[in-house]
């Protein structure tokens, strides 16, 4: 064994890439003049590379060679030449393609071609791996859409193979291996990449039934049980939506591919919504790049703390905002999270976001309504308080809702769609979303059904905010929120906790990435 590996480390490999990024556009300029004289706005052409990120664990570059660079004169070219000299050495990196232009570019032709010692071959040799790919493994094609103001990433990787015998063994070799996507102007053939909407709707099952990661037949989904690897782990299609022209698709429990970074920030997918657009929890900054890994959330995933309102001692105090002498008046949480989004999103993002529909629902129900049982488990029994929505459908078991039962208590930007109550496309998860998601309610009873979810995608170690009133009377108000010591509870809305940032990506926005934490969606 010793003196066979001493022999392999005798050869060595060099290898040279280039990858040439042709273009091919022409456009046609025209004066117009009908009465008067109409000018076609002249466009921009800009196609290139940028970004070379080398995969940390490659070989050195040894004496004589050159690591992944963008030619300094020609941004459209990469070169790289490095020497492989024993079983599993590789060289790897990822480079942006970007649109920066004005013009949805796709790739006219795809070239690749291989030598060995100068000499062009249709076969890798059977002692090297040679890929070049999107980031996230799939294929480069020919036909593929890259839309103006957006990128894609490819990963090029070059490997001496482990399991090689010694008669496979090469002398000293040159491999020059090149690839060429030629870009053009994108037209009909065009294929487009798929969207987040799309991507959900393609790995959806119904909740409602047994599938992989739930065990049981009917109903589904125990919403009175946390999820798990047997109460849901996935995405699913909310039932009572799947005939709707955009179905609800969401993600529930211990999953680690909804994680986006956007505006600067980390954020988890929660849910589609009714208009096929993405909605999405903030989940604080990038570490070294990373939006994190596994499903343990960063501590800094709120913007902060905040009293829900300032005042408890009456029952309009759950409202996101509330009638205070005839003026309609912003709750402490809904200025917090509006100013943040000011100060954030609103310049540069704001038009990659819809109105979308933030429910406060302010429902009413009274004590007579629940069973003894129900009453007991969610101290239900003064018939002094005023019990809203998302409690009556916790305490009955019922299901989450994604609907808003009053348009009133629909909080938008558009009285077309809601109250027109906003001032900016943000707002907060609902209990309802909280508990989709796979958190319990701590009444449910004893850790391991329906108490906290450890493991569950939003459990971040803090206690954060719901827009979910809980109760309410003449000298105390009380919103639910995600408590990291008992699941869903209810607190004073004078009480301090975490603030986190809620807003909805329009359906079709372009991505890239995998949605995995160290290689999150990314919004161009």
């Amino acid at each position: 064994m010793n003196e066979r590996n001493k022999k392999i480390t005798s050869y060595f490999i060099l290898f040279s890439l280039i990858i040439i990024l042709g273009v091919v556009y022409a456009i046609l300029q025209a004066n117009l003049q009908i009465n008067g004289t109409a000018k076609i706005a002249e466009n921009e052409w800009d196609v290139h590379f940028e970004n070379i990120v080398v995969n940390q664990d490659s070989v050195p570059i040894g004496t004589g060679d050159s690591g992944a660079t963008i030619d300094p004169d020609n941004n459209c070219k990469v070169d790289f030449s490095v020497t492989l000299s024993l079983p599993g050495d590789y060289y790897e990196f990822t480079v942006d393609v970007k649109n920066a232009g004005t013009i949805d570019a796709m790739i006219g032709t795809l070239t690749k071609t291989l030598k060995v010692n100068n000499v062009e071959t249709k076969t890798v040799p059977e002692y090297l791996i040679y890929t070049v790919t999107y980031d996230d493994g799939e294929e480069i094609l020919e036909n593929q859409l890259l839309a103006k103001g957006t990128k894609e990433t490819y990963k090029i990787r070059v490997e001496f193979k482990t399991d090689i015998d010694e008669e496979d063994l090469p002398e000293a070799t040159t491999l020059s291996m090149a690839i060429e996507p030629v870009y053009i102007q994108a037209d009909e053939n065009a294929i487009k990449p798929l969207s987040f909407y799309e991507i959900m709707k393609n790995n959806a099952v119904m909740d409602n039934i047994n599938s992989t990661y739930v065990s049981n037949a009917t109903p589904g989904i125990k919403w009175d049980e946390i999820a798990s690897d047997t109460n849901g782990k996935g995405i699913y299609i909310r039932s009572g939506t799947e005939n709707n022209e955009n179905p609800i698709y969401y993600y529930r429990g211990a999953v680690d591919n909804n994680n986006v970074y956007f505006g600067g920030f980390c954020w988890k997918i929660v849910r589609t919504t009714e208009t096929g657009g993405l909605k999405m929890i903030y989940n604080g900054v990038p570490t070294s790049g990373s939006c994190g890994s596994g499903t343990t959330s960063q501590e800094n995933s709120s913007i902060g703390t905040s009293k829900y309102n300032a005042s408890s001692n009456n029952a309009k105090y759950v409202g996101y905002t509330y009638d205070n002498s005839g003026v309609e008046t912003d709750s402490t949480i809904k200025g917090v999270i509006d100013t943040w989004y000011q100060n954030n999103l609103l310049t540069n993002y704001d038009s990659y976001l819809e109105d979308t529909v933030f429910c406060n629902d302010r429902s009413t129900h009274t004590s007579s309504e629940f069973t003894s049982e129900e009453k007991s488990a969610f101290y239900l029994t003064s018939t002094s308080y005023t019990y809203y929505g998302p409690t009556y459908r916790l305490a009955k078991k019922l299901g989450p809702s994604v609907t808003c039962p009053s348009s009133s208590d629909a909080y938008t930007k558009s009285n077309a769609i809601g109250n027109g109550k906003l001032i900016y496309p943000v707002g907060l998860l609902t209990s309802d979303e909280i508990w989709m998601a796979g958190e319990g309610a701590y009444y449910y009873g004893t850790e391991g059904t329906g108490y906290k979810n450890t493991t569950y995608y939003l459990q971040n170690n803090i206690n954060w905010w719901s827009l979910s009133p809980y109760r309410g009377n003449g000298s105390n108000a009380n919103v639910w929120l995600a408590y990291s010591s008992f699941g869903l509870d209810y607190y004073s809305v004078d009480d301090s906790y975490g603030a986190r940032p809620v807003v909805s990506l329009k359906s079709g926005t372009v991505f890239s990435g995998d949605g995995t934490g160290e290689n999150p969606y990314t919004i161009e």
